[in-house]
């Protein structure tokens, strides 16, 4: 299928990537060539064409593709294996020549059938439209000019209240005499007036009146601000109303909207997609399966191997995106664009399938989606759909038999017991992912699986020492496990590696990981340290993302900052005590900075040391997120933190203030900070307003037991969306309470949320 062409596409370009300098083509170039160009060809056919309902030309084009993957990745192991010492190797694949001649045949084929196809195409007029029931509604504002409108984002509120409203009774039966009484399909009944006289009590007692309730079948509330987004109002006013047990029928008409969203807007592909849904209704004897079966079928060829990838994963498992957007680019699913980098192009692949509701996102961080998951039914369609096409295998019992799958996933300990026995049926697998929270040790066989690509088993932890037969599969994008010893030397040899993502006790990193080309992502927990053979032998390209690194004299002299010139997130601490400047102003791409000191405990013997920490820094102009953590916090350096612009995310937790009060300075504004956090902070009064933090969403406030209140300023924040506060002292939570009651009572903002714990 078209997905596995990408996937063959991405190892041809990079053997023929001209940068590249590990592989000595020779002859075969011109082989090698040919067949990237056949590949790309069929490829854009196929992506203006689907080829979904002749699935014999599909499997021969996956078996084609499969077994171009095959011959060219074998070789290149084999290679490595007999002589990794050396920096170059001859390809020599025999083969080539005849998979070329496989492809050709696919090719004229397809060309064939698009003919056929166009042929048969008939014309239509597009036309769009849509249509509205009746209603009818209520509108409360502060008075408005003559002509003026509301707009503004909606949130679902609670519409209960113990508020009592006297001298309306009039009023009340008016208004409701109108509601029930009226004729016209659409009519609106405005309540104006100034702030704070009750204009929210009136509507929400005409909301809940017996006599309204029985009149309307379906009633709902919602509350419109300044700040205008129809999706959020459409979606406030959904959730008063879409049902009990439905069998599966929401889904389907979930799925199937987000299909048409996507879909040309057009008279005659619309009547395909009703032509297609009326078919699967009829023949589906299981719960709407087929109708979802469409969600997948009529994805872009490029998102189909993304969707089948989440039957990877247990039923209801939150995956991380970063972690899946990893694999994915591991596997060579995403395509490259010179704009974008490949993470970039993912995010949109998972953006896509969440805008065609085939996956939700299961959490967000800092207004970001962070974690996702697949509903259960799509999950069976996702899993059914790879058995069938040979893209994936999940194994959950023991009595399921394997037939050499492409990825295998495993879920329970149980299923982890047939593995070593199992490893050379999987012989060809690309991704081995084990979920199941059990201690596993890996057999001799289980290394027979030298194609793999992605080897993640985090959720589970080496029984023993690391085993560096891992340092055997060269072909890995993809590493993620857990265990209590240290990474050994040697995992330089996997000279493909691109991700690292490791749990371990021992967090002292051979120098050699900072000599592999491809490392794009290393993510560990603690910290990170250099050991003393640490030189700088080449500029990281494509270094991405490094957790909390030890710093030291030696490692800034040795030019580290200068040799990771791409670096996105970043961590640096001082554990270590340094003297030097640490100057990131070159980082250009750097969005992510997390600064600790690692000596807080010694601030009473050595102040002067914690005070010039924070200030050895020089920030890039691009930072978003900047987390501050046990450091010494200076008034000065809080202004400096002000010249970021694009800061979007500030904690600070765990650290020091030079002075018990935090008074912004004049003209000190955090322009584009929505979320702001404080966390075992020493501060006792905080003096700040609207005009310092005119863009604030999420201000959260943890175990400060020392701040006396919240500034009442910041009640003023027009953004304003949540306070939250845990294990604050009384009067605190006071102020809180104080800044929610007079928005709402003053001005009718219930959109202002508190949470305290």
């Amino acid at each position: 299928m078209a997905y596995n062409l990408q996937s063959l596409i991405t190892i041809l370009e990079g053997i023929l990537d001209p940068k590249q300098t590990r592989w000595i083509l020779g002859r075969k170039k011109p082989q090698l060539q040919s067949l990237l160009e056949k590949a790309s060809s069929l490829q854009q056919i196929l992506e203006k064409t689907p080829l979904t309902k002749i699935p014999s030309l599909e499997s021969r084009i996956r078996d084609v593709a499969n077994e171009a993957e095959d011959i060219i990745e074998s070789h290149m192991v084999e290679r490595m294996l007999s002589i990794y010492e050396s920096v170059s190797f001859n390809l020599l694949t025999p083969d080539v020549l005849l998979v070329t001649q496989k492809l050709d045949s696919v090719i004229e084929q397809v060309v064939k059938l698009v003919e056929v196809e166009t042929n048969k195409k008939p014309t239509g007029s597009s036309r769009s439209g849509a249509s509205f029931s009746s209603s009818k509604s209520i509108v409360e504002g502060k008075t408005m000019p003559s002509g003026s409108s509301l707009s503004g984002a909606s949130q679902l509120q609670d519409p209960s209240s113990k508020s009592v409203l006297v001298g309306v009774d009039e009023d009340l039966m008016q208004l409701k005499d109108r509601l029930t009484g009226m004729q016209s399909k659409l009519e609106i009944l405005p309540i104006v007036g100034m702030g704070g006289i009750g204009k929210t009590t009136l509507a929400r007692k005409l909301y809940q009146d017996p006599s309204i309730l029985e009149h309307f079948s379906y009633i709902a509330w919602v509350t419109i601000s300044q700040d205008y987004e129809m999706r959020a109002i459409l979606l406030g006013l959904i959730r008063c109303i879409i049902a009990g047990d439905c069998g599966g029928l929401p889904l389907a008409i979930h799925v199937v909207g987000g299909l048409l969203s996507k879909m040309e807007r057009s008279e005659n592909v619309w009547e395909r997609i009703e032509s297609d849904v009326s078919a699967a209704i009829s023949e589906s004897d299981e719960q709407f399966s087929n109708i979802l079966s469409l969600s997948y079928n009529h994805l872009p060829n490029h998102l189909k191997p993304c969707f089948l990838y989440m039957g990877a994963f247990p039923e209801d498992y939150k995956i991380e995106a970063s972690r899946l957007i990893w694999m994915w680019v591991a596997e060579g699913f995403v395509k490259s664009n010179g704009d974008k980098s490949s993470e970039e192009e993912a995010e949109d692949y998972l953006k896509s399938l969440v805008e065609r509701n085939v996956i939700m996102v299961r959490n967000y961080k800092y207004g970001k989606a962070e974690s996702y998951s697949m509903h259960d039914l799509l999950r069976d369609v996702c899993i059914r759909k790879s058995e069938e096409e040979k893209f994936l295998h999940v194994k959950n019992s023991s009595n399921v038999a394997f037939s050499n799958p492409r990825r295998v996933s495993f879920h329970t300990s149980q299923g982890m017991e047939d593995v070593n026995a199992s490893a050379e049926s999987m012989s060809r697998a690309r991704s081995f992912i084990g979920i199941g929270g059990t201690y596993w040790t890996p057999s001799d066989d289980f290394f027979a699986l030298r194609l793999l690509r992605v080897l993640d088993v985090f959720d589970m932890k080496f029984e023993e020492d690391f085993p560096t037969q891992i340092f055997q599969l060269f072909n890995l994008r993809f590493l993620a496990f857990s265990c209590d010893s240290k990474v050994p030397s040697g995992i330089s040899r996997l000279w493909n590696l691109q991700t690292l993502i490791a749990s371990s006790r021992d967090f002292d990193v051979p120098s050699e990981i900072w000599e592999m080309p491809e490392l794009t992502h290393l993510k560990m927990n603690g910290f990170v340290y250099f050991d003393d053979s640490y030189t700088k032998k080449i500029v990281q390209k494509k270094l991405q993302t490094i957790p909390c690194v030890v710093v030291t004299d030696r490692v800034i002299r040795r030019g580290f900052f200068e040799s990771i010139p791409n670096i996105k997130k970043l961590g640096i601490c001082d554990r270590i005590q340094t003297s030097l400047q640490f100057d990131l102003s070159h980082l250009h791409k750097l969005e992510t900075l997390r600064c600790k000191s690692g000596r807080l405990g010694s601030y009473i013997r050595d102040p002067k040391y914690h005070f010039g920490f924070l200030g050895r820094f020089r920030f890039p102009g691009n930072i978003r997120k900047l987390f501050l953590d046990s450091c010494v916090i200076q008034m000065g350096f809080l202004t400096t933190v002000c010249a970021l612009h694009h800061l979007e995310v500030l904690k600070i937790s765990l650290c020091k203030f030079e002075s018990e009060e935090w008074e912004a300075a004049e003209g000190d504004e955090f322009r584009s900070l929505q979320f702001l956090l404080l966390n075992h902070s020493d501060v006792v009064r905080w003096r700040a307003d609207e005009t310092n933090f005119p863009r604030l969403r999420h201000l959260i406030i943890q175990h400060c037991r020392e701040l006396e209140e919240i500034p009442a300023g910041i009640g003023e924040i027009p953004t304003l969306q949540l306070i939250e506060l845990e294990r604050c002292n009384d009067s605190a939570v006071t102020s809180a309470k104080q800044i929610q009651e007079e928005q709402q009572s003053e001005y009718g903002n219930y959109d202002l949320q508190l949470r305290i714990s």
